[in-house]
Order: C-alpha cells, then sequence, then structure tokens
C-alpha cells in the first residue's frame, strides 16, 4: 500500500457546475479547517464554462482538480473522485457550503466510534440561518408524498405522522440514526461505500443520495445524523434551483426511484407525475419571480474590520454603508445586530469566521447573510448590488 494511505484520513470530493465563487469560498473554509498531512480535496469540475478549474488550480497548489469534457452529473463525478480517494472516510460535500473544524472532526468520530456506521451527515442551515429539512429523512413512501402533495407536511411540520419524511418530530439540534442523509455533506466509510458499489450513476442529479443511503442500511449498515454541528449550505447554486431543467432532473429521478424499489411503481408513480405538473406550472406563473435581492445601502450591514470597509463600498459599487466592527465581541456584536436590525449582514470572512458566523446567524433567522473575501476580492450570498450584477 503507498504510504499515503496509512496516513491519509479524509478524502474530500467535490462536484463542482459553475459556481467558481461559491467553490473559492469553500475551499478556502476548508483549508483552514483541515490538516494537509492528513486530508486531501479533490474537485471534480463537470465541464464548467465560467473558468473554475483555470482561475482556481493556481490558487490552490494543494488540491487536486479534474477537469471533465461534459457535465457527467453528480453520482458519475463523485465515483471518479472515490476513485481517486485514499482517505479511510469520504465526505462528499457540495460546492455551496461552508464547513468548520469541527464539522469535519465530529462525525470523524462518530464514524470511528462503530463499524456499524457508514455514513454521518450534519445540521445544514441555509444563508438565512434557517434549517434546512433534507439534513435528516426518512426514506420516500406512499404517504409521504400523499402529505407532501396535499400540503399537509407543510400544515404539521412537526408531525411524525404527517411528515415523517422529514423526521419533523425529531429535535434537529440532538443525534440520532436516520434513514436518508442530504448528498450536500454525507461523511461515508470508504470500504463501506465501496463495498455497495458507490452512487448509483443512473441517477443523473437528485435521489441518489436517498438510493445510497438504502443501499448502505440493506448491506447491514447505520446512518446517522448530528444536530450538534452546524454548516452553512447556501442550497441550489449548482443546480439551477427553480429552474425547468431543475424541476425535470428532480422528478425524473424521483421516478427512476420509484421504479426501482416500489414494489407497486403504478401507484405511486402517478403523484411523482401529479406533483411534477404542478411544480412546472407553478414555474410559469410569472406572480412569484425569482430574483436575488438587492443589497442596498439602507438595508444592509458591513461586519468586518473598520481598515477592510472601503475595500467592500468600492467592490460593491456604494458610496456608505452601516458598520460593525469585528474587532469587537460576540455579544457586542449580537448587541449591535439588534440594533440595526438589517435585511442584509454581509460578513468579512477573514476578520470574522465561518466558526463565529454560524451561531451568529442561528441568533437572527431570517437575516439573509452574505460573504466577502477583501483579499481575494470574493463575493459569495444570496444578493446582487444596485449598479452592478455579480
Amino acid at each position: 500500500m503507498h504510504p499515503k494511505f496509512l496516513i491519509l484520513q479524509l478524502s474530500i470530493i467535490i462536484v463542482s457546475y459553475n459556481v467558481r465563487s461559491y467553490l473559492h469560498t469553500c475551499l478556502l473554509a476548508l483549508q483552514a479547517a483541515t490538516d494537509p498531512s492528513r486530508t486531501e480535496i479533490i474537485v471534480i469540475d463537470n465541464a464548467s464554462a465560467d473558468g473554475t478549474v483555470d482561475l482556481l488550480e493556481p490558487l490552490f497548489p494543494g488540491i487536486r482538480f479534474v477537469r471533465n469534457t461534459h457535465n457527467t452529473g453528480f453520482a458519475v463525478a463523485n465515483n471518479q473522485g472515490l476513485a481517486l480517494a485514499g482517505g479511510e472516510y469520504v465526505l462528499l460535500l457540495n460546492p455551496d457550503t461552508l464547513v468548520t473544524r469541527e464539522s469535519l472532526s465530529h462525525p470523524m468520530r462518530l464514524l470511528a466510534s462503530s463499524e456499524k456506521t457508514a455514513a454521518v451527515g450534519v445540521r445544514m442551515i441555509n444563508g438565512y440561518g434557517l434549517f434546512l429539512p433534507e439534513s435528516k429523512r426518512s426514506l420516500p413512501d406512499f404517504w409521504g408524498a400523499c402529505c407532501k402533495l396535499t400540503g399537509l407536511a407543510a400544515l404539521f411540520p412537526r408531525s411524525a405522522f404527517f411528515n415523517r419524511y422529514a423526521l419533523g418530530h425529531l429535535d434537529a439540534l440532538s443525534e440520532y440514526p436516520v434513514a436518508v442523509l442530504a448528498g450536500a455533506y454525507m461523511m461515508l466509510r470508504r470500504d463501506a461505500l465501496q463495498q455497495v458499489g458507490g452512487l448509483d450513476e443512473g441517477f443523473f442529479m437528485y435521489g441518489e443520495d436517498i438510493d445510497l443511503c438504502r443501499r448502505l442500511q440493506d448491506a447491514g449498515y447505520d446512518i446517522w445524523y448530528t444536530g450538534k454541528t452546524p454548516i452553512l449550505h447556501f442550497k441550489g447554486k449548482s443546480s439551477r434551483k427553480g429552474s425547468m431543467v431543475q424541476v425535470k432532473l428532480f422528478y425524473a429521478a424521483m421516478a427512476r426511484y420509484v421504479r426501482k424499489y416500489h414494489h407497486f411503481p403504478w401507484l405511486t408513480l402517478p403523484l411523482v407525475y401529479l406533483r411534477e405538473a404542478l411544480a412546472l406550472c407553478w414555474h410559469l406563473i410569472p406572480l412569484h419571480p425569482k430574483s436575488e435581492p438587492v443589497l442596498e445601502e439602507q438595508n444592509s450591514c458591513y461586519l468586518g474590520h473598520p481598515d477592510s470597509l472601503a475595500s467592500w463600498l468600492h467592490f460593491a459599487g456604494i458610496r456608505q454603508c452601516a458598520t460593525i466592527s469585528g474587532l469587537l465581541t460576540d455579544t457586542e456584536i449580537v448587541e449591535n445586530v439588534k440594533k440595526q436590525r438589517p435585511k442584509h449582514l454581509i460578513i468579512n470572512l477573514e476578520t470574522f469566521p465561518i466558526e463565529r458566523v454560524l451561531p451568529l446567524m442561528q441568533v437572527f433567522p431570517g437575516m439573509n447573510t452574505c460573504f466577502f473575501v477583501p483579499s481575494r476580492q470574493l463575493f459569495t450570498g444570496n444578493g446582487r448590488f444596485p449598479q452592478k450584477h455579480l
């Protein structure tokens, strides 16, 4: 065995597609959270048109970049990364995420504590500090599909009967075995992943995480969710969230899953197709335009070192902006945010690391949080500027 494999603990596989700025920020967070002697990072780029590899590969010489000549899909690209991985554990990670050191080390401890545990997922929050229910799920079934289609799951979000697919009755901050984790963050035992043959490449995008978790459990393994350590997941940045293409891909994946596992697919498939038709119709209605919020001077606040404010103003193309010093204590920052109550908080990640950001976001759920890295002139988040579009 290669000596590298004797010491390598974690292989992180990221599949990217036209999300250069998000991947850039993700890799910066990973560099701060990992030990390069025990961790390898593999980026599989699915033929991005935004110059992802050309621009980022020189900036991250310790990271392995693989260029695909076309978009192979999520499952195929992850299997490419798995074939290159040498770590005892493998993390499948989306590029529109920000992780901390603890969000990597704690799941590894859970995997190490029992050979029966094959996969661990974490509590994911979005750019508004809100919990993402796909962090923990049960296997999809006919009743769950009915509850989602009729709105009963949304009407009774904490019901074990009506919202059992999202496990709404279980505390998001606790730790317990579940049936399904999200592919946006799934840490796995590499030998277990190889034992079940990796991801099913029949899924182009969506559904492969449900399928993988099911096959791992069929092989006798346990799946665990931990709410003790969160990560940030902007969600949908690499999948054109809300587009017609995304809707069709999602329901094609659901239909494939039903055909593969349900004993009576004719019973559930009509619900899948009905849900798809409703989603496509909703997408065509112009009453709810999907556009990013405008980060205007009067509704935004910049959190960072005072010396970096000028860099932000120049980058954003604005003249002034409310400011909170990143040199303050966390308690003082919370009090300042309470006083100003901005709609959008722009955080300098060089002054205020992600470990401090995540608790702050959860104090103010619903507030849009974006990120700026002055030395890289890098912006990520849900927002655009009045006079410029990123």
